[in-house]
C-alpha cells in the first residue's frame, strides 16, 4: 500500500490542477514507484503517459483539452477545439 504522505502530496497538487504530470509528482516528492503503487491501489487513475489523476478527486468538463494544456503547457487552442469549447458554430 502506498505511503499517506504520497497521497495527500499527490491531493495537495491535485489542489492546482486536475491532472497532474508525472514530472510534476516527482518534483513535489513523490517517488515514480509510488505513483505506480497509487494506480494499482485505486487512488490514483493514469489518463494518459505521463499524467494521473486522482480518482476522488473533482471531474472535469473538457478531459481532452485539459490533458493537452498540461502536456503542452504553453501550447494555443485553435480552430474548431476552440470553436467547440466557446460553443459557436455547429
Amino acid at each position: 500500500m502506498p505511503a499517506a504522505s504520497s497521497v495527500q502530496k499527490m491531493k495537495a497538487l491535485s489542489l492546482r490542477t486536475p491532472v497532474v504530470r508525472a514530472s510534476d509528482a516527482v518534483r513535489a516528492g513523490i517517488p515514480r514507484t509510488s505513483l505506480v503503487r497509487l494506480t494499482e491501489s485505486g487512488a490514483v487513475e493514469r489518463v494518459g503517459r505521463g499524467l494521473y489523476r486522482l480518482v476522488d478527486g473533482e471531474g472535469y468538463e473538457h478531459p481532452d483539452l485539459v490533458e493537452a494544456a498540461v502536456q503542452v503547457p504553453k501550447g494555443v487552442v485553435v480552430l474548431l477545439s476552440a470553436l467547440n469549447f466557446h460553443g459557436i458554430g455547429t
